[in-house]
C-alpha cells in the first residue's frame, strides 16, 4: 500500500466527541511548494452554506503560470478567531520552514492580529479586490479607483 509522507491531519471534537474543525495538508504539496515556490501564501476563509453552518479555510499558493497550488484546508464549525488562529498554527506546523512569508488576505482585523502573531516575520498584504470594496465604503467613486487598479 502506497502513502502519502508526511501528509498532515489534525481533527478536533469536543467532550462529547462531536467534531469542532479539522485540518489537511498534503505532504509532497507542502514540499513543492518549500521548494519551487515563492513564499507568496493567499489565505482564505469561506461560509459554506448548508444546514449545518461550516466555514472552510484555504492557503493556496500560485506559480509563475497563474496556477493554484493548494497547500492546506481546514473546516470548521463557526467562523471565529480561535479557529482561524488554530488553523493557522496547524499550517505554521506543516511549513516549519523559518523562510519569511508573504500572506494575501481579504481586509480583515482578525486575519491580520493572527498573521502577525503567529508569523512576526511575515509580510501581510490584501488583495486589490478588498482594499477596493473598502474604499468604496469609505466613500471614494470607482471612477476614481479604476485606473489605479
Amino acid at each position: 500500500m502506497r502513502t502519502n509522507t508526511h501528509t498532515y491531519t489534525h481533527i478536533k471534537t469536543d467532550l462529547m466527541d462531536h467534531f469542532k474543525a479539522c485540518y489537511v495538508v498534503i505532504g509532497r504539496v507542502v514540499h513543492a511548494f518549500i521548494s519551487c515556490f515563492l513564499y507568496v501564501i493567499f489565505i482564505r476563509s469561506v461560509s459554506l452554506r448548508g444546514d449545518s453552518l461550516k466555514t472552510m479555510f484555504v492557503a493556496v499558493a500560485i506559480d509563475g503560470n497563474n496556477h493554484i497550488l493548494p497547500i492546506a484546508f481546514g473546516l470548521a464549525m463557526e467562523n471565529n478567531p480561535y479557529r482561524f488562529t488554530w488553523f493557522l498554527i496547524r499550517l505554521r506546523e506543516a511549513l516549519r520552514h523559518g523562510r519569511e512569508a508573504l500572506f494575501i488576505t481579504n481586509m480583515d482585523d482578525v486575519v491580520s492580529s493572527c498573521i502577525k502573531h503567529l508569523f512576526p516575520d511575515s509580510y501581510h498584504g490584501y488583495t486589490y479586490k478588498s482594499v477596493f470594496m473598502y474604499m468604496r465604503t469609505r466613500g471614494v467613486s470607482g471612477r476614481t479607483l479604476q485606473p489605479l487598479f
